[in-house]
């Protein structure tokens, strides 16, 4: 990212990731206050990555008729003003509903945000600085879990919301200036737009989308349980139950600093399918974990392991549509949410009954016959119906 716009989009990336995992660690604390279960307060989960996929029908659209900064900018401002009302909620409800507008507006930001780069970056280095992108994100997200989990630990969950909302205007203030001297779309462009449903009619365009969908649901489901399985299972305190989940982020962050060389060293082939050996492992050893220092490697290996999978996918996608990235990209973080939101709900009914360590068994079974399978979808016979 050499450009100052560059940076304050992975500022923008930062702060909107971080409001995704902000209550990963807060769950079993933001349950007692609320006399619920983990699995009853987990419907904000779900409220938030519901929000986040459905409304990147719009935000797509939007990016490419009005100007991906623009966009971005006006929903960042948006993101942090929800974020920061969470502190305010006074039921799961309420917090459900701050937390679904919070994820309907943090969702025009990375998309969107992909989708300037693949406008301005060619895509033999579009990798890498999407890769660079995604380390500010991965940061974001190492951040959120720590700060949410020392916040609960010694001020209270709802000012972790407060601090984040405060933050991510300040950025939103930076980027108001590069948005409003951004050019608009021509209005040609405007005129012969790509739709959404134009999209799902395409082969191409349709297996991308429905591999992000199940590499939500079948990979990422199961993450938001991680800090309530730390508190519940082995009653460490929240600052380091954040320190611990910070850890995911640290294999993405491996991830991004190494992606060039694993390109050339591994191939997308070997990448996706190493990819999907080691999440499954790491769901397998958080499942069989008898101490909680275990799950550090073991969330830092499924987060390694899954941008290896991730990264492919996500720059095929920019290709999907390149006169309307826009619409490509929120469409295909339509599908990864909807996914996540979806193992999310079908978990919390494990995670209320059999418990946290068949959630996270079930998992990696899932694991590996997603990877399976979108390998033979990437590079089989049929390999020319998802490539670019």
């Amino acid at each position: 990212m050499k450009s100052p716009n560059l940076w304050l989009l992975g500022a923008a990336g930062f702060i909107a990731v971080g409001t995704f995992r902000i209550s990963d660690p807060l769950l079993p604390k933001i349950a007692e206050d609320f006399a619920t279960s983990v699995g009853g307060v987990a419907v904000s989960v779900t409220a938030f990555t519901l929000g986040y996929s459905i409304f990147q029908l719009l935000h797509g659209p939007l990016g490419d008729r009005l100007g991906k900064l623009r966009v971005i900018t006006v929903a960042l401002a948006l993101t942090s003003i929800a974020t920061a009302a969470c502190a305010l909620a006074g039921s799961v409800t309420a917090l459900a509903v701050l937390r679904f507008a919070t994820g309907m507006t943090a969702g025009a930001v990375a998309p969107l945000a992909m989708a300037h780069i693949g406008d301005t970056v060619a895509y033999e280095s579009r990798q890498a600085v999407i890769g660079r992108f995604l380390m500010a994100c991965m940061l974001g997200q190492m951040t959120a879990g720590s700060i949410a989990g020392i916040f609960a630990e010694y001020i209270g969950w709802r000012s972790a919301f407060i601090v984040y909302g405060a933050t991510g205007l300040s950025i939103a203030a930076g980027l108001w200036r590069p948005a409003l001297r951004a050019p608009r779309p021509p209005a040609a462009a405007s005129a012969t737009r790509t739709t959404h449903l134009d999209l799902l009619r395409d082969a191409p365009a349709r297996n991308i989308w429905m591999a992000g969908f199940f590499e939500g649901c079948l990979t990422m489901g199961a993450v938001p349980y991680a800090g309530s399985f730390l508190k519940q299972t082995f009653g460490i305190d929240y600052a380091t139950i954040g320190l611990v989940l910070a850890s995911f982020g640290a294999g993405g962050m491996l991830y991004t600093f190494n992606v060039r060389w694993l390109l050339k060293r591994l191939g997308e082939r070997r990448m996706v399918m190493i990819g999907g050996t080691l999440v499954s492992a790491g769901y397998c050893a958080v499942a069989a974990a008898p101490a909680w220092q275990l799950l550090v490697p073991a969330l830092a290996v499924i987060g390694f392991g899954f941008f290896l999978m991730h990264g492919i996918l996500q720059v095929r996608a920019t290709e999907i549509a390149p006169t309307a990235r826009g619409t490509a990209l929120s469409g295909f973080v339509f599908y990864l949410f909807l996914g996540q939101g979806t193992g999310v709900y079908v978990l919390s009914h494990v995670v209320d009954g059999p418990g946290y360590r068949a959630a996270f068994a079930i998992t990696a079974g899932a694991v590996v016959v997603f990877s399976t399978w979108l390998y033979r979808a990437l590079f089989g016979a049929d390999a020319g119906k998802v490539s670019r």
